[in-house]
């Protein structure tokens, strides 16, 4: 059998059992079932590389900067307005 990676949400063991793959961690809930026997470990152990992630993560920080930079900037100019009401 393959060696198991370890769970790709809490960093805890995984086990096979019955025709899934679970993390051993009872917090945590996360499993893989197929119905093709043997295939279990292949799936748990598929995982988009880090690096890919790591740059993912990048770029939607910086999405995420430019939208909250963007939501300052309304509430800037909406005082401004109420500000020019008074």
């Amino acid at each position: 059998m393959k060696k198991l990676k370890q769970c790709p949400f809490c960093g805890s063991e995984a086990r096979l059992e019955r025709g899934r793959v679970e993390c051993t961690n009872p917090f945590c809930g996360a499993s893989v079932e197929f119905s093709f026997l043997g295939k279990e470990a292949q799936a748990w152990n598929n995982r988009t590389p880090a690096r890919q992630l790591e740059e993912e993560i990048e770029r939607l920080k910086d999405a995420l900067s430019e939208i909250v930079n963007g939501i300052d900037d309304l509430r800037a100019d909406a005082f401004k307005l109420i500000e020019k009401e008074k």
